[in-house]
C-alpha cells in the first residue's frame, strides 16, 4: 500500500494523493476505535455471539429430538409411517401397486 502511495505521488496531482492518504488514515483510525473502544458496539457484538449460540443449541436439541423419537414413539407401525411418507394416505394399507 505504501508502495502505491508513493507511484501515486508522482503521477497525480498532490491534492488528491493528500486526499487519499487523509482518507485512508483518518479510516483506519475510526476502525480501530470503533473494534477496541466503542462500549455500544461491543455490547451488541457480544448480544449478538450469545444469540447465535443459543440458536445453534436449539437447532441441535431440536434435531436430536426429532431423530431420537422415531415413527413408532408416535404409535404407528413402520408399515404406516412409509405409506404416509409415499402419499398413500387412507385406509392405512399398504400400496400393492394395482
Amino acid at each position: 500500500m505504501p508502495l502505491m502511495f508513493g507511484v501515486m505521488s508522482f503521477f497525480f496531482p498532490a491534492g488528491l494523493t493528500l486526499y487519499m492518504f487523509t482518507n485512508t488514515v483518518l479510516s483506519a483510525l475510526h476502525s480501530i476505535y470503533m473494534n477496541k473502544f466503542d462500549k455500544k458496539s461491543l455490547a451488541s457484538a457480544e448480544l449478538l455471539k450469545k444469540n447465535q449460540a443459543q440458536a445453534a443449541a436449539a437447532e441441535v436439541g431440536a434435531a436430536a429430538k426429532a431423530s431420537g423419537g422415531g415413527a413408532k414413539g408416535r404409535g404407528e407401525g413402520q408399515g404406516e409411517a412409509r405409506d404416509r411418507c409415499q402419499g398413500n394416505r387412507g385406509s392405512g394399507r399398504r400400496f400393492s401397486g394395482r
